[in-house]
């Protein structure tokens, strides 16, 4: 579901087990699954999508006071 709404695919040419692969290495890079565990190959330890996401929408956060919408976003809150 992140994959397809983030839509990967078009902003980063990257196929859907390009993306799976990346996530999983980061597990294991991070010690979340063990290299070479073969009943987790084919999973992603839902940690990793939290650090994910919390860094995508910091980011995104940022991008936008950058550009200087932060402003516009204020006034649709008040």
């Amino acid at each position: 579901m992140l994959y397809d709404t983030l839509n990967v695919t078009l902003t980063h040419s990257i196929d859907f087990q390009t993306f799976f692969d990346l996530l999983h290495q980061s597990c294991i890079e991070i010690g979340l699954i063990e290299e070479g565990n073969e009943n987790m190959e084919n999973y992603i330890h839902v940690d990793i999508l939290d650090i994910f996401c919390k860094n995508f929408i910091r980011g995104f956060s940022k991008l936008i006071i950058d550009i200087g919408f932060d402003a516009l976003l204020l006034e649709e809150i008040d």
